[in-house]
């Protein structure tokens, strides 16, 4: 199973549950992107583990699959499905490590990238993934097929980082012809198989709005803000406890849900959260829940383990809540707001 959430570490800034608040209308470049939706695939793994994939292209290379992960930033791609246009390789290496273990090792390039029938600016820096492992003291990781089986057992060719934080290989959606929208939203429907990621919409009727805190380099290399995004202040709790507000990665990226041994109620041990458990999520500490699940087998939709999370990230959302809510991320003011799907 692989966990996709970027181990980031060393970002933090304030940050608390906050108030409500609205979208400040744009000074952002993108009135061409208002309500533009893109059409997301859902396909499932191993029978059972639902990821969120958009048919990619970098390069000029053949559209390929890549993971939407809104916990990790930038383009990470395997070097044979990436074309020769506009692709300037360098001898730089990039070595990424996520919440399951896996390990992506490569190279960084610039190459032009399309995703759901929208362009970047010209070449934007991606990894080109060479060689897939595990890291130490995870060898039953995703990554211990080695990359000429991955694409078979995890039905994607890389990833499509859309996490807000800065790094020289960061999200292409701050990078699109255009500029930058002000906002994206994800909701997944499990029942036709599919998602939609929707830009430049006012999220309707939030129930929560969490703050979240600047990057500790405040904006991107293009000047757009960034955003510690796996760092969000979300507050949960187990068993009906009293919330209490953690560092939280809202993720699309995993079909399970983790949490560490720092949320109120929670278990004791670590490993998968027996059946039966519920978990809440307030959008302030001590507040009604405006979310929740009982812990149960069902990959994607309540499946809940206790494992250290690195980079200062308590809770990783995992999917679940993107079947059943409406999640809009606000790269101008540094919020996201959790609503209602329709």
């Amino acid at each position: 199973m692989i966990a996709v959430a970027l181990m980031l570490a060393g970002c933090l800034g304030v940050s608390g549950c906050s108030a409500l608040q609205r979208l400040i209308p744009p000074t952002f470049d993108t009135e061409t992107l208002n309500a533009t939706s893109v059409k997301l695939d859902m396909p499932v793994v191993d029978g059972n583990r639902p990821f969120i994939t958009v048919n990619a292209t970098v390069g000029g290379g053949p559209s390929v699959p890549l993971l939407v992960d809104t916990g990790s930033p930038g383009v990470r791609i395997f070097a044979d499905k990436v074309g020769a246009s506009g692709v300037v390789a360098t001898q730089t290496p990039v070595d990424v490590t996520f919440a399951d273990g896996t390990r992506f090792a490569g190279v960084e390039a610039s190459a032009p990238v399309t995703f759901g029938g929208l362009e970047t600016k010209g070449p934007i820096n991606v990894q080109l993934i060479t060689a897939v492992s595990c890291a130490d003291g995870k060898p039953d990781c995703a990554g211990s097929v080695g990359i000429a089986k991955f694409t078979q057992t995890q039905a994607f060719s890389g990833i499509l980082g859309i996490g807000m934080q800065a790094f020289d290989i960061y999200s292409p959606i701050s990078q699109l012809q255009g500029g930058s929208p002000r906002s994206f939203s994800i909701a997944a429907n499990s029942s036709v198989g599919s998602a939609t990621m929707t830009f430049n919409t006012q999220p309707p009727a939030p129930q929560a709005a969490f703050r979240i805190p600047q990057w500790t380099d405040p904006q991107l290399a293009n000047g757009y803000p960034a955003w510690a995004s796996n760092q969000v202040q979300a507050c949960w709790a187990y068993r009906g406890q009293s919330t209490s507000c953690v560092p939280t990665a809202f993720d699309t990226g995993s079909p399970t849900l983790f949490t560490d041994g720092s949320v109120p109620g929670a278990p004791k041990s670590t490993g998968p959260v027996p059946p039966g458990t519920p978990l809440s999520l307030s959008a302030e500490a001590g507040g009604p829940s405006i979310w929740s699940l009982t812990a149960g087998s069902t990959p994607g939709k309540n499946t809940v383990q206790v494992a250290p999370l690195e980079g200062g990230t308590s809770v990783n959302s995992g999917i679940s809540i993107f079947r059943s809510r409406l999640v809009t991320f606000d790269l101008q003011n540094g919020n996201i707001f959790v609503s209602q799907a329709d």
